[in-house]
């Protein structure tokens, strides 16, 4: 009877959906030569499938190559999702993973542990809750005993982003774009010399070696260094001085008076710290910091504080509150390290990584896949007061969400901050994102080199605290309003919104930003935009204006079509008169083909 029942269910879901689980065999696909294209792609895709997370990405293609030969597949649609869910988009991810069970709910008894990962990291969490749930249910009590603290705590996560994206910040977040990023992972930006250089770590087919980790599949990793052109562009090449066949990533900067320090990281001795003297524009070798920041455990990230006596490192060396822990050392006169000290009052018992010291030597910034974490790794910041660091506080949505937010680091000026995360919104993997800050009044750094132009901190922090940390200077009352154009300009800027050639269609991508800017508008309902459109060189001069005009109001169009209001929405289409890049190659014609926003006035 109940067998009944379940094929009646399915045939009841088959015509409500118009959809049937097809299967790739000669009965549903009479051509032989898509049938043999469609299996062939499918077979590669299973083994980079079966390789895991790293190969993901790769297999993606192969099986969206099937898929274009038969898309009601419910496990093909399954390992889509999956494979979307981690790398590009995780929209694109949920929606396959949806389709699968509609076309077969029994696909995969894995099913509704995806589903409920894919509705978490669509920030989704009553769903995701209940196929969390669902799925813990349908586990036999040998599987429950090995999974069950593992989807408690995804449960726990999904109960905290319900809390924090109540707490929403005002903030811009930005996709730094494809001169920076690729589909593949780049992050640990370091931001130097007032934002003009930044160093990178990125894991590229073009690694040094060109191989590939044999633990997680994914290509070694090595450090690259990008600069600003004069247009203010960014361009990238690897730092060969630092770079060799197997692990080498950025994990630290420090600028004293006299000398500047760039610490990297390399797969020797299980995982060590080294350092480089930046002098006259040149990297000098990397070497190893001397036991006891070195061991034979895995040390990684690094971070020196302003007076450079104390630094603060990662590691999992015995004697720690968790997997990674965040340990200390002093610079004793001898100028040798002390025995570090593990900072218990913020570790947790899961991983703390990537370590930053604010300027002022007081706020220590990491990231944790503990704690009230949304999801996976999420940025926290602690705040030495009354001779102990302070519990750790989330740094909040947005700059976290239900993926991973790493590698925390603040500009220099104080107004804009770097992070890296596989959000949504990144062109492939892990991605690099620079946050601006709104705020209230534009607060420059002290006299002291305090940084606290930045609203997300002050909202945090108590009265009492932030006098503490607050050493005001008398230009202060010199400085320019929030109602300067120019101050606007430099403060909220963004040119992530991209067309594809003769297209005024607006991408997933770009609904992301434009999602981010609808809820700037409504938070700060006084601002009024400026929208600028610009093309490539392909084609006519009055051709192009009218493109650029065109895509200026698609973007216009989607903002009042979600409520905001006309009146403080401008304009205008400059064709091909400004680009960013050349117009010499594609990819230079992809960048120049874009939207702009800024802020230009405010009541």
């Amino acid at each position: 009877m109940k067998i009944k029942i379940f094929a009646i269910a399915l045939l009841l879901a088959s015509i409500v959906y118009g959809q049937v689980d097809t299967p790739f065999d000669k009965k549903h696909i009479t051509d032989s030569k898509q049938l043999k294209h469609a299996l062939k792609n499918i077979k590669e895709g299973n083994k980079l499938f079966d390789l895991g997370k790293g190969r993901y990405i790769d297999a993606l293609g192969y099986f969206l190559e099937a898929n274009k030969i038969n898309a009601n597949n419910a496990d093909l649609n399954y390992k889509i999702g999956i494979c979307y869910l981690f790398t590009t988009d995780i929209e694109l991810g949920l929606e396959h993973l949806n389709k699968a069970k509609r076309l077969n709910p029994q696909v995969n008894h894995e099913l509704s542990y995806y589903l409920g990962r894919a509705y978490h990291l669509n920030h989704q969490f009553d769903t995701a809750i209940v196929y969390y749930n669902e799925f813990k249910l349908n586990l036999y009590k040998r599987e429950l005993k090995i999974r069950a603290f593992e989807i408690d705590k995804l449960i726990n996560e999904c109960e905290n982003g319900k809390e924090l994206v109540k707490k929403s910040e005002k903030l811009l977040i930005d996709n730094l774009g494809p001169n920076i990023n690729t589909i593949y992972p780049e992050y640990a930006p370091i931001i130097i010399a007032n934002e003009e250089v930044m160093f990178f770590t990125s894991r590229r087919p073009t690694t040094t070696g060109g191989k590939r980790d044999p633990i997680d599949k994914i290509y070694y990793e090595d450090i690259y260094m990008a600069t600003k052109d004069n247009d203010n562009n960014w361009q990238q090449m690897p730092v060969t001085e630092l770079n060799t066949n197997k692990h080498d990533a950025v994990v630290g900067y420090f600028k004293g008076k006299e000398l500047s320090y760039l610490y990297t990281y390399k797969n020797k001795h299980g995982g060590d710290i080294y350092i480089s003297l930046i002098k006259n524009n040149k990297i000098d070798i990397p070497k190893p910091l001397p036991f006891p920041i070195n061991t034979k455990y895995h040390e990684s990230s690094a971070s020196l504080s302003p007076d450079s006596s104390t630094l603060y490192f990662i590691s999992d060396r015995p004697g720690g509150i968790g997997g990674k822990d965040i340990w200390m050392s002093h610079k004793e006169y001898n100028q040798m390290w002390s025995e570090p000290i593990n900072l218990s009052d913020i570790n947790s018992p899961y991983d703390e990584q990537n370590v930053f010291i604010h300027p002022n030597g007081k706020i220590l910034f990491f990231c944790s896949n503990g704690h009230n974490t949304i999801g996976g790794f999420d940025i926290f910041y602690s705040i030495y007061q009354d001779g102990k660091w302070g519990k750790p506080i989330n740094m909040g949505y947005p700059i976290n969400t239900a993926a991973d937010e790493t590698n925390y680091t603040l500009s220099s000026c104080g107004s804009y901050a770097y992070i890296s995360s596989n959000r949504q919104g990144t062109i492939g993997d892990i991605d690099i994102f620079k946050i601006s800050y709104t705020i209230k009044k534009h607060v420059l750094p002290s006299s002291e080199n305090e940084l606290v132009a930045w609203q997300a901190l002050f909202k945090k922090l108590s009265e009492k605290e932030t006098k503490n940390l607050l050493t005001k200077t008398e230009n202060m009352k010199d400085l320019p309003s929030l109602t300067n154009d120019n101050l606007y300009n430099e403060i909220l800027w963004s040119n992530n919104i991209f067309f594809e050639f003769d297209s005024i269609a607006l991408s997933s991508e770009s609904r992301t930003v434009l999602d981010n800017l609808i809820k700037l508008m409504n938070d700060n309902p006084d601002i009024k935009i400026e929208i600028s459109g610009h093309t490539d060189n392909i084609g006519s001069a009055a051709y192009n204006q009218k493109l650029s005009e065109a895509r200026a109001k698609a973007v216009v169009d989607y903002l009042v079509e979600h409520g905001i209001d006309r009146s403080r929405l401008s304009y205008i289409g400059y064709g091909f008169e400004k680009p960013i890049a050349t117009n010499d190659t594609e990819e230079g014609r992809q960048l120049n083909r874009r939207v702009e926003f800024k802020i230009i006035q405010v009541n």
